[in-house]
């Protein structure tokens, strides 16, 4: 199980802000992080909705350059919002998707403080195996708990993009 901690430096916490959706370039933020361009959207989440952000998320990281890695974010993506209708009481959460350098971070903020839990998946279960996915995709993951909830992350490397 790969779960890491967040430096100080690079913290995953945001706050809910109200902005309904924004795609943008972003200056250099500090030395180690230079953030090219963010995806970032309020949303209640619910099935329909769903496939409509997943496709709009799949279209910035096909812009951006990122490829290689579309299948791989789109499936963590669906798994990160099914657990917020799941498990996080109120349908309603912050996603950003994140292009730093030659690699993505995907981040979904909620309102509950339950932290996720990776567990062997049971064969004979319906359900259970969300976060054992992005586990085993994701070049890193974790989550911080946060005043209004908790910011969930997978960060995704895209070797074809930092080959170019």
């Amino acid at each position: 199980m790969r779960q890491l901690g967040v430096a100080a430096s690079d913290s995953c916490t945001r706050g809910l802000g109200k902005a309904p959706c924004t795609s943008l370039l972003a200056q250099r933020q500090s030395r180690t992080l230079s953030l090219a361009a963010r995806y970032k959207q309020s949303l209640k989440v619910f099935p329909p909705v769903i496939g409509q952000v997943r496709r709009n998320v799949r279209a910035h990281l096909r812009s951006w350059g990122h490829n290689s890695c579309v299948e791989v974010v789109d499936l963590c993506l669906a798994e990160l919002l099914a657990n917020v209708i799941k498990h996080a009481g109120v349908p309603r959460c912050v996603l950003t998707v994140e292009m730093v350098g030659h690699r993505v971070r995907l981040i979904v903020s909620d309102a509950s403080q339950e932290v996720p839990v990776v567990r062997e998946p049971d064969s004979m279960a319906e359900s259970g195996r969300g976060m054992h996915i992005v586990a085993a995709v994701a070049s890193s993951y974790g989550w911080t708990v946060t005043s209004t909830g908790k910011d969930v992350w997978a960060v995704f490397a895209d070797d074809a993009a930092a080959r170019k």
